[in-house]
């Protein structure tokens, strides 16, 4: 019998994109499926977390693997950040633009164990990285598109399915993250 971690059918190798600001790898999709599923078909919609680690407030360094979400359908909603103000005598308010908002990024996907198996590690790597509280790199030809590579997960559903062993459909409702280095210029008293 084989073991799973043997398991290995249809295995492609991803094509790198050089020619982005994205400092994580990204898969460059052509006219053909940059992954195949566990069950050998191709896959052309996918969602990619980055491994990744944490130091609790336990001081314990916590990990997750890298994990590959197939069959992901995204939405993403942006809206402006916008002050409007009343003026006493006039109709209507005064608008300040101020930025545009994060992406909010919604995600139904499936994890996918191979045939025959249950998708236990494949969740128990999910759990991980949904209780993570820190910023997710993630791969995506759809998120690309958007110059989306982080992601900070907000709120996540399971639903329980009659009839699904290996496959688990999961729903993530999370917000875009630009990571950004702020510089405090002190000034001498001389």
């Amino acid at each position: 019998m084989m073991k799973r971690s043997d398991y290995k059918i249809g295995e492609s190798e991803p094509v790198i994109i050089t020619n982005t600001d994205n400092p994580y790898k990204q898969v460059d999709a052509g006219n053909k499926a940059p992954y195949f599923n566990p069950v050998g078909n191709p896959d052309d919609v996918d969602l990619e977390i980055q491994a990744g680690s944490y130091t609790g407030d336990d001081k314990k360094t916590y990990n997750w693997p890298e994990l590959k979400l197939t069959g992901a359908l995204i939405n993403i909603t942006q809206t402006k950040n916008i002050v409007t103000t009343s003026v006493a005598g006039r109709s209507g308010t005064v608008k300040e633009y101020i930025a545009m908002g994060d992406y909010a990024v919604d995600i139904v996907a499936t994890v996918t164990a191979p045939n025959g198996d249950s998708a236990l590690d494949e969740m128990a790597a999910l759990i991980a990285i949904k209780t993570a509280p820190v910023s997710l790199k993630v791969n995506s030809a759809f998120l690309l598109k958007y110059d989306i590579y982080n992601l900070v997960i907000k709120d996540f559903k399971v639903e329980q399915q009659a009839g699904r062993y290996s496959t688990q459909v999961v729903k993530i409702s999370a917000i875009s993250d630009t990571p950004y280095i702020i510089e405090q210029n002190v000034k001498s008293n001389s």
